[in-house]
């Protein structure tokens, strides 16, 4: 009994690091994603593979480069994606300083 229980709490960790790791939102992400409507659009060409491969240092050529136009720009932010509704979406932004990426941020927001 003990065993079967040591296994199964040994799996449950797996997959919720799994998710942890495997999610470019984190666990919470999931959760989050999992509970509420998804009504996320994002920018054409964008993947979150080619995300995650934005580095603080690049120019906003390579950026461009890799994602594609932004579906929308506020100052040093550029959105890659956005709700088709205003509603909860998975928000992709990525953050300049004179042209310079300084950041990247990604989450499952909930309005």
């Amino acid at each position: 009994m003990k065993r079967a229980l040591l296994v199964s709490l040994l799996a449950l960790c797996s997959v919720l690091c799994g998710a942890q790791l495997w999610s470019i939102e984190g666990l919470d992400g999931v959760v989050a994603s999992l509970a509420f409507d998804d009504t996320s659009e994002f920018a054409p060409g964008f993947s979150d593979s080619a995300f995650r491969a934005i580095r603080s240092g690049m120019t906003a050529r390579e950026v461009t480069d890799r994602l594609g136009a932004p579906l929308h720009r506020s100052g040093d932010v550029w959105f890659y994606s956005r709700s088709a509704c205003d509603s909860h979406f998975h928000l992709r932004l990525v953050r300049f300083d004179h042209a310079v990426v300084t950041g990247t941020h990604a989450e499952f927001y909930v309005d």
